[in-house]
């Protein structure tokens, strides 16, 4: 099994410095390369790309299912068996890489649990640190899915014009285009795995259903999971929104 990752960048340079890192290490670890469609003029996020080896392609930032679909046209050319895609406000364990490897004999491979840290001041959850379980529910960050059901999607997983529930609707893209989807969803808190979504600036969805249904949790479980100087970086990113919004 060979991982490639799609991600879309936009703004929040301070959080995409630290989703660099955490991709070199994928990339220092398993082999694992990124790609990333950044928003047009962009150059600070063009740096980042570069400092980290990360390939990338400039496009428009809406919609966003359009842009992540530029981005997806990266990797006609490149050595991969199944695509993992990540917001670059997702930050995965060396584990949770590890958990997805074991299933490559399937199409689409999911979690149905999660993480989420609140870094918005703007929006409901500020600072909160939280662990959410969606049941039978898959969650789309961290999804893995198969060449074949790209390739059998023509490089266009999301429908045209959509910048919300692009989850639900990519899986029924798929779905119309393959019958026969070998899937597999799990636990990733019982199997050992870990993996953050930070709601920083400018993000798509809002914490309230993670705030209603959501467990709290301690954030220093990062420690346990992540490098020292990606927990460091975190840390540093709400520090400085703290004294950004004076609170």
């Amino acid at each position: 099994m060979k991982i490639i990752v799609l991600t879309a960048m936009h703004a929040r340079h301070d959080l995409n410095n630290i989703f660099g890192m955490a991709m070199r290490r994928l990339n220092e670890s398993f082999g694992i390369e990124t790609v990333a469609a950044i928003t047009s003029g962009d150059a600070e996020n063009k740096k980042i790309c570069q400092d980290f080896g990360i390939h990338f392609v400039s496009t428009k930032n809406n919609p966003v299912s359009n842009k992540f679909n530029t981005g997806m046209e990266l990797l006609r050319d490149l050595d991969w068996t199944h695509v993992m895609i990540l917001g670059s406000d997702d930050l995965p364990s060396n584990k949770f890489i590890q958990l997805q490897m074991q299933h490559h004999d399937k199409d689409f491979i999911a979690v149905n649990d999660m993480w989420f840290w609140g870094l918005n001041p703007k929006r409901a959850g500020w600072d909160t640190f939280s662990y959410w379980s969606a049941g039978s529910s898959r969650i789309g960050a961290g999804r893995v899915i198969s060449r074949r059901v790209v390739e059998a999607c023509d490089y266009s997983l999301w429908p045209e014009g959509k910048n919300y529930g692009l989850d639900s609707a990519s899986v029924a893209n798929m779905r119309k285009h393959v019958k026969d989807i070998k899937s597999v969803s799990y636990n990733q808190k019982e199997a050992g795995g870990f993996l953050v979504d930070v709601k920083h600036e400018l993000h798509i969805s809002s914490l309230s259903p993670v705030l209603s249904r959501g467990v709290p949790d301690d954030r220093d479980i990062i420690w346990d999971h992540l490098p020292g100087d990606e927990c460091r970086e975190l840390l540093r990113l709400r520090a400085k929104v703290k004294t950004e919004n004076y609170l």
